[in-house]
């Protein structure tokens, strides 16, 4: 199944550069967790009782948050169009990665492109499915059931789409539109993609993460060192995936 054949070549992608893929998400993963720090250190030292009265104090909590997320959003990109280039370009980086500003705003540009496209299918597929249940009047199972196929459908169209990141990243002229075009008859595949991407995240979060949490009593720092190895490994692997993507429809390339 070539939905499966490209959930092996990307984790193989992953595993073969490891020691590349640290290199170039270390320092902005090490920006992520140092903001993160700052943004939580300053909000719980403020410790403001959000009442009428401490509007101002409530709008200054609010700035850490919003800086944390600037800086969150823009060294994810810089991870990402690094990777993206790596493996499509060769482009080899240290452990002080390159920030080219070009391909970085160009890939934020598609990123909320893909925002505005996928927000209004979003209420729509959402304003379709709470009819049908209000409708219907199904039970737990059947109502469970139509959402993961919403989902599924709503996540086909996010691969779909987001195929365009890598062409972004490595400067190619409407990327969006190259993804779109390039993957018309792969519906299919792309379902089946994210079927199984969902179901691996499931087994991974859900069951194995609690399994070692709870169950070796792990404390508050092992804890947290495993969940940030979690969040590295599944953010490499959906970027590989992606370019995987890009390689196989709109490149070409043979799959492993």
């Amino acid at each position: 199944m070539l939905a499966l054949r490209i959930l092996k070549h990307s984790f193989l992608q992953l595993i073969g550069n490891w020691r590349q893929a640290l290199a170039i998400s270390f320092l902005p993963m090490l920006l992520q967790v140092l903001a993160g720090a700052g943004a939580l250190a300053f909000i719980t030292t403020r410790k403001p009782q959000i009442d009428a009265t401490q509007i101002s104090t409530f709008g200054d909590m609010i700035l850490p948050i919003i800086a944390f997320a600037l800086i969150f959003a823009l060294t994810t990109i810089w991870i990402a169009v690094n990777w993206h280039r790596y493996v499509l370009l060769h482009e080899r980086q240290g452990l002080l990665p390159g920030f080219k500003g070009r391909p970085v705003w160009k890939y934020a540009i598609s990123m909320l492109a893909i925002g505005l496209i996928i927000i209004p299918v979003l209420l729509a597929f959402g304003f379709v499915a709470g009819a049908l249940l209000g409708m219907l009047q199904l039970g737990l199972a059947a109502t469970v059931l139509i959402n993961l196929i919403f989902a599924a459908l709503l996540m086909t169209l996010v691969l779909r789409l987001s195929i365009g990141l890598p062409a972004a990243a490595i400067g190619a002229q409407q990327p969006i539109t190259i993804a779109w075009r390039e993957t018309i008859g792969a519906t299919g595949t792309l379902l089946a993609l994210a079927l199984f991407m969902t179901a691996l995240q499931l087994l991974f979060d859900r069951y194995l993460f609690s399994i070692l949490i709870f169950n070796l009593g792990l404390g508050v720092i092992p804890t947290l060192v495993l969940q940030l190895v979690t969040y590295w490994f599944w953010m490499l692997l959906s970027l590989s995936i992606l370019t995987t993507l890009y390689g196989y429809f709109v490149e070409k390339r043979e799959l492993r």
